[in-house]
């Protein structure tokens, strides 16, 4: 398993791929990806006042692409991470993030249906 990199607050205006793919490569390749995403993410928005504005605004189209993102979150921790405590005894140290995993994919199951609920179906 390769050291995810330090998180910063802009971050996430140039990342296209999730750490949760990245993680899985060598770290230097990983870091390819990333130097390949932000060159995607840039040219996407220099070439975006071309196209078409979503029919419902951007601001809504950007929340339902969250609730999206929320979705993805939740069901990798309740079906990848909350599974690997199954069968493990609670002392052990290992049990306690997959049963905090299955805590927040409640959580994130939450706040997408609550943003979903405030955009309407």
């Amino acid at each position: 398993m390769t050291d995810l990199p330090q998180s910063y607050p802009d971050a996430w205006t140039e990342a296209p791929f999730r750490e949760l793919f990245l993680h899985l490569l060598p770290p230097e390749d990983a870091e390819a990806f990333r130097r390949v995403g932000e060159l995607i993410y840039l040219m996407t928005l220099e070439h975006s006042s071309h196209w078409p504005n979503p029919a419902e605004g951007g601001t809504r189209a950007e929340l339902r692409a969250i609730v999206g993102d929320l979705r993805f979150l939740e069901g990798f921790l309740r079906l990848s991470i909350a599974p690997e405590g199954e069968g493990l005894h609670e002392d052990d140290p290992g049990a306690r993030l997959p049963a905090l995993a299955s805590s927040w994919a409640l959580e994130l199951e939450d706040l997408a249906h609550r943003v979903e609920s405030e955009l309407g179906q």
